[in-house]
């Protein structure tokens, strides 16, 4: 067998499909971060959290591997309209929030967020400031709607 043949043979992996879904939603988000802005159309939200995997940089150079990710929990009981204080290990929010990016993670001592869900929970916008030890932010803008 040549090498034609093994190629024609190997099973390739395909894109989603559309009878079963996507598990990400429709948007974006964008981190702002030193000198870094990361960007993901892989989004996805709930009435507890935020996430987004595939970070890149704009430049589109490095990052956008499936360990490239950032997940936020929402407080508890989030209305429609949010301003809320983070700081970690708060027992307001499911889990601390964090963010791995090229092999290492961050996770932030505090934080803000601010947002906005649409009636019945179908849209999300929202901005997000993580504060590091260091005194360093990351900040965050999400948007986001539910496919279905």
């Amino acid at each position: 067998m040549n090498i034609s043949e093994k190629i024609q043979q190997t099973e390739l992996p395909s894109g989603p499909n559309p009878e079963q879904g996507t598990d990400f939603d429709l948007g974006e988000i964008e981190i702002v971060w030193g000198n870094l802005t990361l960007q993901s159309p892989i989004v996805n939200f709930n009435q507890g959290m935020i996430s987004a995997n595939y970070l890149r940089e704009i430049s589109g150079n490095k990052g956008g591997t499936d360990n490239d990710v950032v997940v936020i929990s929402l407080p508890k009981g989030a209305s429609h309209n949010f301003q809320e204080s983070y700081v970690r290990n708060d027992p307001k929010y499911h889990f601390q929030w964090a963010m791995n990016y090229e092999g290492k993670m961050y996770t932030p001592e505090s934080g803000a967020m601010t947002g906005k869900f649409s009636v019945g929970y179908r849209t999300l916008e929202a901005t997000i400031h993580f504060i590091f030890n260091d005194q360093t932010t990351a900040n965050i803008k999400f948007k986001a709607t539910k496919r279905n």
